[in-house]
């Protein structure tokens, strides 16, 4: 099925630190409160889900999340959070992996961005379009008679500090597998 992925790869996701998960949280928090949206469980549950990774997740990898940390919400809420997240501009759809990651650039325009997508590590990192590019872009589109809702720009490639990356997804799954261990004694 489109969105699943297998237990290995939700054991790989890599964790930002504490502070920028828990800013993230607070910062989102706060933005849907100044959108008079209500604060749920749920809400909160795919927001911590989001806040503490900087891959792209699916849906259905949100939910593992959320289940394996002792929470309890159901895919199609999770889908519903998504598109309320995504119009609010807290997240993103990353296409190319058909995932979600949280939208750390602290400006609320969230529909002018780029994101760089390892390969190797899947990890992402959202940048922002530099005004020159932006106004290129919007320039050609305009001459052609289009108007652009949403500008995305999506690179798949490999980082350069693929070793770095490559070394926490190992870290990430040999502690995994010492905790599956230790629990299976």
């Amino acid at each position: 099925m489109k969105g699943r992925r297998n237990k290995e790869e939700y054991q790989t996701t890599i964790a930002v630190s504490l502070q920028e998960g828990k800013a993230f949280e607070d910062m989102a928090i706060d933005r849907l409160k100044e959108e008079n949206f209500r604060i749920t469980m749920p809400r909160v549950q795919v927001i911590r889900a989001l806040a503490h990774t900087n891959q792209a997740l699916s849906a259905y990898g949100i939910h593992e999340s959320i289940v394996r940390n002792g929470g309890r919400i159901d895919v199609v809420s999770v889908y519903r959070i998504l598109t309320t997240l995504t119009e609010v501009g807290l997240i993103h759809h990353i296409g190319i992996v058909d995932g979600y990651i949280a939208s750390r650039l602290p400006s609320k325009n969230s529909k002018r961005t780029q994101h760089l997508i390892c390969s190797e590590s899947g990890t992402v990192e959202e940048v922002e379009i530099p005004k020159e590019a932006l106004d290129a872009i919007e320039e050609q589109l305009i001459a052609k008679g289009f108007e652009p809702n949403q500008i995305k720009i999506e690179i798949l490639g490999q980082s350069t500090t693929k070793s770095v990356s490559k070394a926490l997804i190992e870290e990430n799954t040999q502690n995994e597998t010492v905790r599956s261990m230790a629990g299976a004694r």
